[in-house]
This record gives structure tokens, C-alpha cells and sequence, in this order.
């Protein structure tokens, strides 16, 4: 596994860690956790975690100069495909590795380690730090950060992704002295906003055909206090509805443009959304740059594939 991560990382003095676009607990975790196990181990090495977007969750983006850039070892993590990292200047690096469990939809980059099989790109990487702690040391912090991703990522561990070896895993982390109830506490405790927002999705979630869907203008957000962000992640809202098999949120960006996300328990929704600037995995993907149209015909693809399901 990660055949020659290890020697990259010992071989360079500059490592440049990426993710994908608006970034989840999966990407940031898998991000901060491998920047906290290199420093941990080898601490004289500049480490820098890039990206345009943060969260509250984590730390802050690092900066670095372009000719420090040059001279780095990239490692992109989660980012099934090229145009969804976020920071172009991935490009500039000596070399570069992607890190991934998506489908694969896209090399890039000068080596590509895909493990579809897995669940979260934080159990990658847990399963390599849990094959090298023999010789290297896995700390608190680093556990801390790629336990949300495994937590999230599957969905508290209830996606079918979710095996006997990621459980495993993620009592390696626990191991560690982490404090899984605090985490949970960050993630999921919702302030007052969040859940009369979730409350008005409720409310206005239509089912058709066993597809459980939403369209949030601006207007709406604002009122709310939310952004396009937040409100795709409350897709997963809706998932222990037992009338759908399948469900999607759609949030207003610009005047007319919206960006989405797809759920299913049993119907293959990243084909689709490829067809609308987006992808993911078999059963949970996003979309972007739709148009009210593109959002009617890609419910109406839902609709057809979720009925063949049922019938």
C-alpha cells in the first residue's frame, strides 16, 4: 500500500499537501492528519496544508511561496479528479501524488494510489499508519484529525462502504487517547440557525417516484443564514426515509446556477452526475453549474432509475 509514499516524503524537504473544493471533514481530516504524522516523525521537514477554503473544524490553510512551490513534493488527497483540487498551484511541484478512495475518473499527477475498496480517504491512511507504527509514531493529534473523516465519511459508520476493517481502524485511532465524544460533539451539535434550517428542508422536501429532492434559492439561504456548503451537507437529513431510495439537495450559487447533492441507498448516481460538472461514488456524488432545466432532467433520470429499482 502507498508503495512509495514513505520514501517521497524522506527524499523531499518541502511537502505541499492539497484536497478537493469545498472541502468535507474526509478531505481536511485526511489533510491535517498526514501534515500532523509527517511533522510528528520527521520534524525538521516543511509541511504545508493548502487550499482557498477552511472550516471552523480545523486548522488554517498555510501559505507558501511559488518558488518554495517548486522545489516541493505534492500530495493530493480525496480529489477524484484534476479540475476539483483546490489550489491550482499543485501543478508547480517536482512531483506529485494522488491519494484517493473515489472511483477512479481521472489520473493526474506523477503517482496515482486509488483504493475504491475503502471507505474514506482517512482510512487510506490509517491503514498505512497502522502498517508503519511499528517504526514511526501515530500521535493523538494525527488520530484526531482522520477520526472525523472515517466518522463522517461514512455517515457514523453506516454507509455500505463501511467493513470490519474500517471499524478496525477506527478503534486504532481511538486507541490513541482521542476523545471520540467530544469529536462527535463538533461535528454534529447544530446551532440554533442549522436547526430551524433543517427544520424548513423538512418541510419542503418533495417525494416523487420514491426521490426525495429540494431547490434553495439565495433568498432562501440568506434567510437562514446559510451557505451553498451548509446546505448540501444536510443531505444526508433524509436518509432514514423509508418511502426513498433516493434524494438530492440543489442550492442556489449565482442567479439561476445551482450546485447539488446526489444520495441513494441502491441506485448508481456518479455516472449522472458526471454528466453535470460533478461525481463521487457509486451511491453519493455532487454537481455543479445547473441550470433549472438541468435540474429537472437530472431529477427526472433519478426518478426512472429509482422506479426500476423498486419494480
Amino acid at each position: 500500500m502507498l508503495e512509495d509514499l514513505l520514501h517521497l516524503i524522506e527524499t523531499y524537504n518541502t511537502i505541499t499537501i492539497f484536497r478537493h473544493q469545498n472541502p468535507d471533514c474526509d478531505a481536511l481530516g485526511s489533510q491535517f492528519g498526514l501534515k500532523q504524522w509527517i511533522k510528528d516523525n520527521y520534524p525538521n521537514k516543511d509541511v504545508y496544508c493548502l487550499g482557498n477554503q477552511e472550516d471552523e473544524l480545523f486548522p488554517k490553510m498555510d501559505v507558501i511561496e511559488e518558488e518554495r512551490m517548486k522545489q516541493s513534493l505534492a500530495i493530493i488527497l480525496d480529489t477524484a479528479n484534476s479540475e476539483r483540487i483546490d489550489d491550482e498551484r499543485y501543478k508547480l511541484a517536482d512531483k506529485s501524488i494522488k491519494i484517493d478512495h473515489h472511483p477512479c475518473d481521472e489520473t493526474y499527477g506523477t503517482y496515482n494510489y486509488i483504493y475504491s475498496n475503502m471507505a474514506a480517504t482517512c482510512e487510506i491512511l490509517a491503514q498505512y499508519f497502522y502498517d508503519m507504527q511499528a517504526v514511526k509514531i501515530v500521535s493523538k493529534e494525527c488520530a484526531t484529525y482522520l477520526y472525523h473523516g472515517l466518522l463522517t465519511d461514512t455517515l457514523s459508520f453506516k454507509t455500505p462502504s463501511t467493513s470490519e476493517k474500517t471499524l478496525f481502524l477506527a478503534s486504532f485511532l481511538a486507541s490513541k487517547n482521542i476523545n471520540i465524544a467530544h469529536i462527535n460533539q463538533r461535528i454534529f451539535n447544530k446551532s440554533l440557525d442549522e436547526f430551524q434550517f433543517i427544520s424548513y428542508l423538512r418541510s419542503k422536501l418533495i417525494i416523487d417516484n420514491h426521490v426525495g429532492y429540494i431547490v434553495l434559492s439565495l433568498d432562501e439561504l440568506k434567510q437562514y443564514n446559510q451557505t451553498v456548503s451548509m446546505a448540501k451537507n444536510c443531505v444526508s437529513e433524509f436518509g432514514n426515509i423509508k418511502e426513498i431510495t433516493t434524494w438530492a439537495i440543489f442550492a442556489e450559487v449565482t442567479d439561476g446556477v445551482f450546485d447539488g447533492s446526489l444520495r441513494s441507498r441502491c441506485v448508481q448516481v456518479n455516472d449522472l452526475a458526471s454528466k453535470y460538472h460533478g461525481g463521487g461514488h457509486y451511491f453519493a456524488a455532487g454537481v455543479k453549474h445547473l441550470s433549472i432545466k438541468d435540474i429537472e432532467a437530472l431529477i427526472k433520470a433519478l426518478k426512472k432509475r429509482a422506479c426500476k429499482y423498486i419494480n
